[in-house]
Formats: structure tokens, C-alpha cells, sequence
């Protein structure tokens, strides 16, 4: 900015996109690095642990909606598989932390990871939730309206008539998009937590 002189902050320079593509650097502590360490540091432990349970129990009472609608299989299926890994991760963060060892540092440099691969379970939760309830308002319209949801070319034909039912439609539709294409990415950071990589720390200043 400082060489364009009184020219300036303008769209026809590309630093106007130089500067918003660097603006989240600024941020990346307080939304990354500060709130991960107080999820691993904190919250996983609020109330001696109680508030993650609960967290997890409410995870597993969405898996099993979300088994009961066809569906919603795989997306139940996806949700499953990634509930397991986050409790086996959280376990080896709490025994990493109580051996007292070098070991009790691995949590802290898997907090970030750990942060996103949670919320892509939250996000795959929530949406798994809504699609459950708009698969049964779908169920309730096709039924009302006479449709066949198995005649692929009558439901698509209704979809394209109907905006109610391409709403709910379109809630499935993302929560199994969520599930198939953003919630693998969870078990990969999963698996890399589970390497408890220190080498962070063997590298010679």
C-alpha cells in the first residue's frame, strides 16, 4: 500500500486481495489457537467432564434418528464412525495429560487440529438433525400430495413444482453432501493426532 502512494487501496491493483487474503493472520490466534486451547483446556473437562458427556450422548441419540431414515444411512453410518474416533482421541488426550511425562504435551499441539475435526462432527450433527426432521415433513407432504418418493422422475417433478418439499429435500441433500465430502476430513485429523508427533519440539534453535 505504502509504494502504491496517494493511488491507494483500490480494486484495479490486485492488493486489495492481497490484504484480505492476509487478514485472517491477524485473527488466527484469538479464533484458532486461543479458543482450541480452551476447548482441550477447559471445556472438555467442565464439571469434571459431564458437560462432554452429555455432549457425547446427545452425538449418539442423533446417530440412532439418523439410522432410523433410509436416507440417512451413510450419513449415520459417517457420524458413527467419527463419535468413536473423537472419544478415543479425547481418552488418550486425558491419559497423555495424567502420566506427568513428555507425552502430556501432545494435546496441547493437537488442540488446533482437534478443534476443526470437532467441529466438523458438531456441524455434521446438527445437520444430520435437521435432515431428520425434514425427511419426516417430506415423508408427511409426498403422503399428502400422492407422491411416490421411490418414482424418482414423479419426486423430481414434484420437487421442481413444490418449494416446500425442495426445501426439505434440499436439508437432506446437504447433510449427506456434509457427511460424504467434509466429515472424512475428521477421521484424517483424527489419525494424525493418533501419531503423537512431537517433533515440534526436537527441532534445534
Amino acid at each position: 500500500m505504502q509504494t502504491l502512494g496517494g493511488y491507494g487501496y483500490i480494486a484495479e491493483y490486485p492488493m486489495e486481495q492481497y490484504l484480505r487474503d492476509a487478514k485472517i493472520a491477524s485473527i488466527y490466534e484469538g479464533t484458532n489457537g486461543i479458543q482450541a486451547l480452551d476447548l482441550l483446556g477447559r471445556k472438555l473437562g467442565m464439571k469434571g467432564g459431564m458437560v462432554f458427556m452429555q455432549y457425547m450422548q446427545d452425538l449418539a441419540a442423533a446417530v440412532e434418528q439418523a439410522k432410523g431414515v433410509e436416507r440417512l444411512a451413510g450419513v449415520a453410518a459417517g457420524l458413527e464412525k467419527s463419535q468413536a474416533k473423537l472419544a478415543e482421541t479425547v481418552m488418550g488426550f486425558q491419559g497423555a495429560m495424567a502420566s506427568g511425562n513428555s507425552e502430556a504435551v501432545w494435546p496441547v499441539l493437537s488442540a488446533t487440529p482437534f478443534l476443526e475435526a470437532m467441529g466438523h462432527v458438531t456441524v455434521a450433527w446438527f445437520l444430520a438433525d435437521m435432515a431428520v426432521m425434514a425427511q419426516g415433513k417430506l415423508d408427511a407432504l409426498c403422503a399428502d400430495k400422492g407422491v411416490d418418493a421411490a418414482d424418482r422422475k414423479a419426486y423430481r417433478a414434484f420437487l421442481g413444482e413444490n418449494d416446500e418439499a425442495k426445501f426439505l429435500d434440499g436439508k437432506v441433500q446437504s447433510a449427506i453432501w456434509f457427511a460424504n465430502n467434509v466429515l472424512p476430513e475428521a477421521d484424517g485429523i483424527f489419525k494424525s493426532i493418533g501419531t503423537k508427533d512431537l517433533s515440534a519440539l526436537q527441532v534445534v534453535l
